[in-house]
């Protein structure tokens, strides 16, 4: 049997985490960052993948515009607009 509980607070959704988590709403129009491939375990593509995901929850939140490109060491994220 499950227990209904009252005046639980409800978490961030997903794309509000990832906004805490890299730093989206910091950047100016120019600057980037890199996530090592590490974060991964060395899976570029699913780096790319994530990353992709990420700066879509970015735009839809901050309206801001990213470009993502996948480097030797990671994934780098400009913001372009």
């Amino acid at each position: 049997m499950y227990k209904i509980q009252m005046d639980i607070p409800m978490p961030p959704r997903g794309s509000a985490q990832r906004l805490m988590k890299y730093p989206f709403a910091e950047m100016l129009v120019g600057e980037s960052f890199l996530v090592p491939k590490v974060e991964a375990k060395g899976d570029l593509k699913k780096l790319m993948s994530r990353m992709g995901a990420a700066t879509a929850g970015a735009k839809k939140a901050l309206g801001f515009k990213f470009a993502v490109r996948k480097m030797p060491d990671g994934v780098r994220i400009w913001r372009v607009q």
